[in-house]
């Protein structure tokens, strides 16, 4: 607890005091996060103290999170009584919460092109507190390894626009598939469906009577 701070006007500071009055004379209570069943680390020595690994489901893309109380040094879980439940929330970077333990990456209108803020994942475990117990946060970053290389093609905010994983190609046999690819379009017909099978494996044309 700070013994003074400084706030933006004098509005804030009676807020804060209020808020401070609510809390005192009651127990203090410690967050962290299971991740895969397990404590993640707690350094105290760093900014953010809790650092969950990026640790995603077969979809490249889904990562799963608990909230949960510990002792006073975030090694062992304890289960005090109290009213109501931990949870977590997004404070900023490319990521949705699903549900209260299920997160996945999200790089929404942030853009990609940010190599220092791009993969930072920014979240904070809470709990409200209750006539026992203070109110307590504590915050997590999660580093997402960018750019993703594996996983699933995922989807993005519009319905048509998909962002699938990088993956090794011949430019000069590609440039050659562009070629042909440019010829075929010139006749406006069935040949640039071909064409494009034939450069994407994973595209499946939509024409029903169209025979590859």
């Amino acid at each position: 607890m700070h013994d003074a701070f400084w706030y933006f006007d004098r509005e804030m500071a009676e807020a804060t005091e209020a808020r401070y009055a609510e809390e005192r004379g009651k127990e203090q209570l410690y967050l962290s996060v299971e991740q895969q069943g397990r404590l993640v680390g707690y350094d105290a020595k760093r900014h953010v103290k809790a650092n969950p690994r990026f640790q995603p489901d077969a979809d490249g893309v889904t990562f799963h999170l608990k909230p949960v109380f510990t002792d006073s040094l975030r090694q062992s879980e304890v289960y005090p009584k109290v009213k109501g439940h931990p949870y977590i929330e997004r404070i900023c970077g490319p990521v949705k919460v699903v549900d209260d333990t299920t997160f996945t990456v999200d790089f929404y209108r942030m853009g990609t092109d940010n190599p220092r803020r791009t993969a930072d994942v920014c979240l904070v475990a809470c709990y409200d507190g209750d006539e026992r117990y203070k109110s307590a946060v504590q915050e997590l970053t999660i580093r997402i390894p960018y750019p993703l290389k594996e996983g699933k093609m995922r989807r993005t905010q519009h319905n048509k626009i998909f962002v699938a994983s990088p993956r090794t190609i011949d430019l000069a046999e590609f440039y050659e598939q562009l070629q042909a690819l440019e010829a075929a379009a010139a006749h406006n017909d069935e040949g640039v469906v071909r064409q494009l099978a034939a450069m994407i494996p994973t595209f499946t044309p939509t024409r029903e009577n169209l025979k590859l």
